[in-house]
């Protein structure tokens, strides 16, 4: 049942190389693991192993030549470049012999980390030129043009303008179902920056050095598997946020603040530069105000979230932290329990972009 619910109905879809895309349906599931989470039926994880036998290896038909592609552009941020390399180019669909790309940094042009993209065919070559005001502008057009292929509009003359829609776009990783592994945070951290997110908060439950155990510190090989997230989000151009929960912690209490001083410094030293505070309206504004000071010394700055079920007077909190310190909200009814933060400098972690 349980199978025919989730599986029987669901179209799946493979993009060949030749850029075409074949659309197959599951009829039969050789294994099956569910895992129950809690009593109910209904919060069942069901993990599928789909196994799709290759029958054959249809040739490109002599018609379909594979287009070359030429990077006319030699100076590129490292990023820029690998993220080219991560795509099979000649594998889309763009009725033309050769590509030339183009990509050029205009600082001038106010796109804010967006970018104007246009295709041009003429004959049997398409020029394709981008301009950005940014290297992560750049980095988000050739995602876009790599979306374009997949979609199979590279046959198209294109004309595009695109610049994000909100400052701050991302996820945050805080629920209470299976944990993620590390793999699975690496592939979400590249997959935000391939969909033109910028912003990844690490705060999940199960990290009970967050929570819980707030005050113990990181083994070496974990704070090795944190810098690989860092450094793997630096390279998508995707801001990691370290989220910490510090229940019961007091400025006025020496023990608390050194070892939250000795987390904050652990985590600073492999490269994060922004924190979020998971907190509830009643927290110490006097800890906030010195975590905010002590973060400012390593360049870090610091953002409020309010904590699972959080409710309280937020603006009361807003008109007594240092300025400096900036407020996160949620759009499921959260926003309400934070009205301080429309008064003051605030940011809105949002899916949303154009």
């Amino acid at each position: 049942e349980i199978f025919n619910e989730q599986f029987r109905r669901n179209l799946h879809s493979l993009l060949m190389s030749a850029g075409e895309r074949v659309v197959f349906e599951v009829g039969m599931l050789q294994r099956l693991q569910v895992r129950f989470a809690g009593a109910r039926l209904e919060d069942a994880e069901i993990l599928q192993s789909v196994y799709v036998p290759q029958v054959s290896y249809p040739q490109r038909p002599p018609s379909m030549p594979r287009t070359e592609w030429t990077l006319l552009t030699e100076k590129l941020d490292p990023r820029v470049f690998n993220r080219i390399d991560a795509t099979v180019w000649d594998g889309f669909k763009a009725d033309a012999e050769t590509v030339e790309l183009a990509i050029a940094l205009k600082p001038q042009e106010s796109l804010q980390d967006g970018f104007r993209l246009t295709a041009v065919h003429k004959r049997r070559n398409c020029r394709i030129d981008i301009t950005a005001s940014t290297v992560q502008g750049a980095f988000y057009a050739v995602s876009r043009l790599e979306q374009l292929g997949a979609d199979g509009r590279l046959a198209e003359d294109l004309q595009l303008v695109e610049a994000p829609a909100f400052a701050e776009r991302g996820l945050v990783e805080r629920f209470d179902g299976p944990a993620w592994s590390h793999a699975d945070r690496l592939a979400m951290i590249r997959f935000l920056g391939r969909v033109r997110m910028n912003r990844y908060v690490y705060a999940p439950s199960h990290d009970a050095l967050l929570r819980e155990r707030w005050r113990e510190s990181y083994s070496d090989s974990e704070l090795q598997r944190l810098a690989q997230l860092v450094q793997a989000a630096e390279q998508s151009f995707v801001e990691f946020v370290y989220g910490i929960e510090p229940a019961g912690a007091s400025a006025a209490n020496d023990e608390d603040w050194q070892a939250l001083a000795r987390k904050l410094d652990a985590m600073t030293e492999i490269g994060v530069r922004r924190f979020g505070l998971f907190v509830d309206p009643s927290i110490d504004a006097g800890l906030v105000n010195r975590i905010q000071a002590h973060l400012a010394k390593a360049g870090a700055a610091l953002t409020l979230f309010p904590a699972d079920r959080a409710r309280g007077d937020w603006r009361a909190l807003g008109e007594t932290v240092a300025p400096e310190v900036a407020f996160a909200w949620a759009q499921n009814g959260e926003s309400s329990r934070a009205q301080a933060a429309q008064d003051r400098k605030s940011t809105r972690l949002n899916s949303s972009h154009s």
